[in-house]
């Protein structure tokens, strides 16, 4: 006969030091489990609530698709062709088109079709994946 891992005495004292908020760890040492083994238990009894995942994009940052409709609202061309572009070329085309726009209304639509004014660029991941890097052409600005 299997023999088991935690006692129904062991599981209610490790729930209850969890509510009364014992750390994981500090049960794990306590009653010699590992962390991940009492983790599992207090999942499968339903009381473990799993920390918040922290997000790496800053809050006062744009997200990419933003960036798109934006380049949208500015640009007389479909910009379906930028989702491999990196968020700091999006954004500089956007600036760019924006100041195409109010400093020359006629000309933009001409700057703006001109294909050698943007400068592309194939790399590649090291996952082997191709990935197109936008950026303006410096001496066409």
């Amino acid at each position: 006969m299997k023999t088991q891992n935690y006692t129904s005495e062991m599981t209610a004292q490790i729930i209850s030091d969890y509510e009364a908020g014992t750390t994981v760890e500090e049960i794990a040492e306590a009653i010699n489990k590992s962390v991940r083994s009492v983790r599992s238990k207090l999942v499968r009894e339903g009381v473990y609530v799993s920390k918040p995942k922290t997000t790496t994009r800053k809050a006062n940052e744009p997200t990419k698709k933003e960036l798109l409709i934006q380049l949208e609202a500015v640009a007389p061309f479909a910009v379906d062709g930028f989702m491999g572009a990196t968020k700091e070329t999006i954004n500089d085309r956007r600036a760019y088109m924006h100041t195409c726009r109010t400093r020359n209304p006629i000309a933009r639509s001409v700057r703006a079709l001109r294909p050698h004014v943007i400068k592309s660029k194939k790399t590649y991941s090291r996952k082997g994946k191709a990935k197109w890097k936008l950026s303006l052409n410096q001496k066409n600005r």
